[in-house]
């Protein structure tokens, strides 16, 4: 038996080209993470004229949808090693239910389709993560988040500026610009059928997603114990067991309320502004996911500056989440004082830097929580999952304080959940490299494992 590191799995050419499809569709697939909800909550209370409460009830639905298969998939997802075909299944259905929308907007239809693409976005949700992390391994795992996250946030710029322009172009047909969608997820699926399946060279049998890694169930970092090209595996930590890892509870806890706080300021600040917008509302909605996802690129930029800069993660994390109760203090305060839409869309500078934040730190902190366990893709959905159930509360609530109140009410109460959020991110902590010997895994016995091994293999 051979023990050998493999801490620079982007040197293999069939990996480096693996990756760089990777980001690629990773920038392709972003309108299809979300279905560019935002756009049909303002396309739907502004164009279809439904009330802003059903328009956050069918983003209740998605999001419940999403949440009650994602920790399922997740499970899955850690048992399954064909994680590339389950990708290709979910970025086809994310690619088509949303376009349905053109053809109709009836409620049963919505509610259809909504329920569809909540289950698309789960798989979508909880694969992402392990994929990429079989593709670089961990050592190169915080420096792949960062491109990936750039990547996303890249194509979320650019889909919100198609859409918009769209919008804008077809008016008063502005359903048309969920076409979009269609096109990105078209070329998406062309970057996972070009993905090669197996490393190169002496590598062949190897494959370029290694199930292993994918699942953070390694030794020793990359170290992978073979035998006759087989990997001999340890067993998987219970579920439960990870679950009483108090940092694991608070930052489930906090991702809760952020996205409480958080996911439906975008909605409700476009209907705000579409509300005497004519027809640059829904372009209003453009403008705000653009500036947003610019400022994601450079938060993104800035979260791995400091983490190379020698600060332990809860700094960059306790900026992003700080970031929102700042963000919704200045819209209430806009909203009440000086209603201008450029000071309005401008607000979205802290949604940037939240978002660019958070989109790194669940993965990576996930990652750190769970290093050596091979739970990886269950605990990941499971953040994910109370994130969802976070965000569809938000667009539930909010939408019918809107409908009885009125919209700065709503932004009030999303703004409590935000400090909620950043109070219970305070009491995070997370080493700055945590390693599997250290958590779950006892060193003495791990080494008495691969002993045993090696002697086996040599009588």
């Amino acid at each position: 038996m051979k023990v050998s590191a493999s801490p620079t799995r982007l040197d293999d050419p069939n990996v480096k080209y693996a990756f760089r499809l990777w980001l690629a569709y990773t920038f392709l697939m972003a309108p299809l993470k979300d279905g560019l909800i935002p756009f049909v909550s303002v396309f739907l209370v502004s164009s279809v004229h439904l009330g802003a409460g059903f328009s956050g009830m069918i983003w209740f639905l998605r999001d419940n949808v999403a949440m009650l298969v994602q920790a399922p998939i997740g499970d899955f997802v850690d048992k399954t090693e064909d994680k590339k075909t389950l990708i290709f299944l979910c970025t086809l259905g994310a690619a088509i239910y949303p376009v349905t929308i053109i053809w109709s907007q009836a409620t049963i239809f919505l509610v259809i389709k909504t329920v569809l693409e909540g289950i698309a976005a789960a798989g979508l949700g909880a694969v992402k993560g392990p994929i990429a992390l079989g593709l670089v391994g961990p050592e190169e795992f915080e420096l792949s988040s960062k491109h990936t996250e750039v990547a996303e946030h890249a194509g979320a710029l650019v889909a919100a500026l198609e859409s918009g322009l769209v919008a804008y172009l077809c008016f008063p047909r502005v359903e048309y610009l969920f076409i979009v969608i269609a096109v990105h997820g078209g070329l998406a699926l062309v970057c996972l059928l070009l993905m090669p399946t197996y490393m190169s060279g002496d590598n062949n049998k190897r494959k370029v997603i290694c199930d292993k890694l994918a699942r953070n169930q390694h030794v020793e970092d990359s170290h992978v114990v073979e035998n006759g090209g087989t990997e001999e595996k340890l067993a998987q930590v219970s579920f439960l067991e990870l679950m009483r890892d108090k940092n694991m509870s608070i930052f489930a806890l906090s991702c809760f309320f952020f996205h409480f706080g958080n996911a439906a300021v975008l909605g409700l600040l476009g209907q705000f502004l579409a509300m005497d917008g004519g027809r640059a509302g829904l372009p209003y909605t453009s403008a705000n996911i653009a500036i947003a996802q610019l400022t994601a690129i450079m938060a993104a930029y800035g979260f791995d500056y400091l983490l190379k800069a020698g600060y332990r993660i809860n700094v960059p994390v306790f900026i992003g989440f700080a970031s929102l109760p700042i963000r919704i203090t200045s819209i209430v305060a806009l909203a009440y004082f000086w209603p201008n839409p450029y000071a309005l869309i401008a607000t979205q500078v802290f949604d940037g830097i939240g978002a660019g934040v958070f989109g790194l730190a669940a993965m990576q902190i996930t990652m750190l929580l769970t290093q050596g366990t091979g739970r990886f893709g269950v605990v990941f959905s499971l953040i994910n999952a109370t994130g969802l159930f976070g965000g569809a509360m938000s667009n539930l609530i909010s939408g019918y304080i809107v409908d009885y109140a009125s919209y700065q009410i709503s932004f009030m109460v999303l703004g409590l959940a935000g400090f909620v959020a950043l109070a219970l991110v305070c009491l995070l902590s997370v080493p700055k490299n945590r390693r599997a010997s250290q958590i779950y895994v006892d060193k003495s016995k791990l080494e008495a494992y691969v002993s045993e091994k090696t002697s086996l293999l040599t009588k």
